[in-house]
């Protein structure tokens, strides 16, 4: 997914295709499906347009997936209903990745673990934070990479400006893994951090309607991660917990899954009846991390999805293989039934002894495939 802000508006574009253009050219930053809009009041928009997050007076300063700084609080957007994740006081949190956000000073940088409460401080102005590492600017200038995990520095060669010019800034960027790029004053350069990016796959949002009517068209999920999926599948339970349903996931390498549809039929072909049904996502990483696991990094990606509506009734075919035994004024039929029931459950067969100028219901009614006529 990419958001350009241009002269015709703020732009969506999904693998290469545009989505919707909006009227005004405020994006600030995307992760997943979602977007952070500067305005008067701060808003969070998703990709259909729809604003998951409205009127903030505060300045919504970092984004990871439906994870949303704002101010000294992490506030998911998926979970409206969820009470805003507290953080210690600073400055100014700027950055989120996972569980860590980061703030950062003239020449310090801090970090914050809101699930396990750790904290960790560099030397430097933070650039990036990614899976395992954060990337600083040092006071005389270029960039500097350190591993969470112990500490270890990871030098990134650039332009080092004098302290009579530390206002140049040294951009840097990172991806769901453990690579970083960054600017020199000649090239791009896009370096791996050893050791990092062992996080398994996020999915950064979940973007699916919250209905399917039997029927019509196709319930089609689309999901967002870290990194690149392997081929996996799409589990979808009843209320019982029963799988109904399971289809197929394609591999991702950019850790996106499009075009897999639900058409409210089941496993065996037939429709599933109305009511709400839990769906999740499970495939792992190609670089070896795990299952991908929700934006929190606890809970599997999914969510659920209200079937309603009449299940469409066709003609089902007819029965096949019919092998009939002479009796005393009676024939044994035995036969196969037919391949496609037409949408519904057969009940009864209907037999002609007249070359079909009539039909009569077996009685009682039945549905074995043995008939005495």
């Amino acid at each position: 997914r990419m958001v350009i802000n241009s002269d015709k508006g703020l732009q969506v574009f999904d693998r290469g295709g545009l989505l919707r253009t909006e009227p005004r050219a405020d994006g600030e930053m995307m992760s997943g499906p979602y977007i952070v809009r500067r305005g008067s009041n701060d808003e969070v928009m998703n990709v259909r347009g729809e604003v998951v997050l409205g009127g903030q007076k505060e300045y919504l300063s970092g984004l990871f997936g439906s994870l949303v700084l704002v101010g000294d609080s992490v506030v998911d957007v998926a979970k409206p209903n969820s009470p805003p994740i507290a953080l210690p006081a600073a400055g100014y949190w700027s950055q989120i990745w996972g569980d860590w956000v980061a703030s950062s000073s003239w020449n310090v940088t801090d970090l914050f673990n809101f699930r396990t409460q750790e904290t960790k401080q560099y030397p430097g102005q933070l650039r990036a934070l990614g899976d395992g590492f954060v990337v600083v600017r040092p006071d005389l200038g270029g960039l500097q990479a350190f591993r969470l995990s112990d500490g270890t520095m990871t030098d990134l060669p650039g332009p080092y400006w004098s302290r009579s010019a530390n206002m140049a800034v040294t951009p840097a960027s990172v991806d769901g893994g453990n690579r970083v790029a960054y600017a020199t004053d000649t090239d791009l350069v896009v370096k791996t951090i050893d050791g990092a990016g062992k996080t398994a796959p996020r999915v950064l949002g979940v973007m699916a309607d919250a209905g399917l009517t039997l029927g019509g068209p196709a319930w089609v999920p689309e999901f967002d991660a870290t990194k690149a999926l392997a081929a996996g599948q799409i589990v979808i339970k009843d209320s019982k917990g029963a799988v109904v349903r399971t289809l197929a996931t394609p591999a991702s390498t950019d850790g996106s899954i499009r075009g897999v549809g639900w058409d409210g039929k089941t496993d065996s072909g037939g429709w599933a009846p109305a009511g709400t049904y839990s769906y999740v996502l499970v495939a792992n990483g190609t670089d070896g991390t795990g299952q991908a696991m929700a934006v929190d990094g606890i809970a599997v990606p999914g969510g659920t999805v209200t079937v309603s509506g009449t299940p469409p009734v066709s003609v089902p075919g007819a029965p096949s293989g019919l092998v009939a035994s002479a009796g005393d004024r009676q024939a044994s039929i035995v036969f196969t039934a037919p391949g496609s029931t037409g949408g519904a459950a057969i009940t009864n067969y209907e037999f002609s002894v007249d070359n079909g100028a009539t039909w009569s219901a077996r009685t009682p009614a039945a549905t074995d495939r043995k008939s005495v006529v």
